[in-house]
């Protein structure tokens, strides 16, 4: 599994042969509407920079980039419609249909999925760090 943090990336998002943890593309950042994250540009995994440094971390909690990847391989669809962008945001390229894959996809893997999910609210996605 690639390391879950990309080390150097320059001003236009590209981390020039660091590859993304969830779909082991090279990774290259797209704009959000929070200036901190980026999302990859192949399956939407969203990464936190790093202040005053030219890194970048995923932003997914470690227990679910499994889970995630997994989706990944079987769906090909974005991995975290809506996360770092406003409702209704110019900038978010993922769909509604996106965002119910992802809760039936959730639904049906569910005995394979970390623990905290069974406690989760319907519609909640709680797989990221913070925001």
């Amino acid at each position: 599994m690639p390391d879950q943090k990309i080390k150097e990336m320059s001003d236009d998002g590209k981390a020039h042969g660091a590859l993304c943890i969830i779909c082991d593309k090279e990774f290259h950042g797209h704009d959000t509407d929070h200036f901190t994250i980026k999302v990859c540009g192949v399956c939407g995994a969203p990464y936190f920079i790093s202040q005053g440094s030219s890194g970048a971390e995923i932003a997914i909690k470690e227990n679910w980039v499994p889970a995630t990847r997994e989706y990944w391989i079987e769906q090909q669809r974005n991995v975290s419609p809506a996360f770092g962008f406003n409702e209704k945001s110019a900038l978010n390229s993922a769909t509604n249909d996106d965002i119910i894959s992802l809760r039936l996809w959730l639904r049906s893997k569910v005995k394979n999925l970390p623990q905290e999910y069974q406690s989760w609210p319907r519609d909640a996605d709680l797989r990221f760090t913070k925001i």
